[in-house]
């Protein structure tokens, strides 16, 4: 009787000391991938050129820039942050995470041409039946109420229609 309570209880400290050291393994991993994920953001030479080209240059975005090899590099971008808004939105990063970051998508949310490109592409998916390869980053920016509710009206005239939609 003894020897089983004893027992029960090894087992008991055991499993404590085990659920500790995990939660400790899951937070320096979960450390670990938001480092990547800010380093990536941050220091990346394509990602900081994209970057710095949607905050200091006006109107990017106009016809030609449809099958250009700075669109392939703006995808890339918004594809990275779309993933970011994906991971917020299903919890695998929380709130306070996602806050470390929430600086840069706002910004680039913010901006007209980014807003026009987002549109355009919106538009064109939903005409295609399916959802905007970046639709997590949409609904993050009319969710924060930094991309306004007309843009989903694909009559609205804020912006340059350059798809056929």
């Amino acid at each position: 009787m003894i020897a089983t309570i004893i027992g029960l209880v090894i087992a008991g400290i055991t499993s404590i000391v085990g659920l500790i050291q995990w939660k400790k393994s899951n937070m320096i991993r979960k450390a670990e991938f938001l480092k990547q994920i800010i380093h990536k953001l941050r220091f990346d030479d394509n990602m900081t050129k994209t970057m710095y080209i949607i905050d200091y240059s006006n109107n990017w975005y106009n016809k030609s820039f449809h099958e250009s090899d700075e669109e392939k590099e703006y995808d890339k971008f918004f594809a990275y942050l779309n993933y970011v808004c994906y991971l917020r939105n299903t919890r695998i990063i929380s709130k306070k995470e996602f806050d470390i970051l929430k600086y840069e998508i706002n910004r680039v949310c913010c901006n007209n041409s980014v807003k026009a490109y987002l549109w355009n592409l919106y538009h064109f998916s939903s005409k295609n039946n399916v959802k905007s390869s970046f639709n997590e980053l949409i609904e993050y920016g009319i969710k924060e109420k930094i991309i306004e509710d007309n843009f989903l009206d694909k009559n609205w005239k804020n912006y340059p229609k350059y798809l056929n939609f």
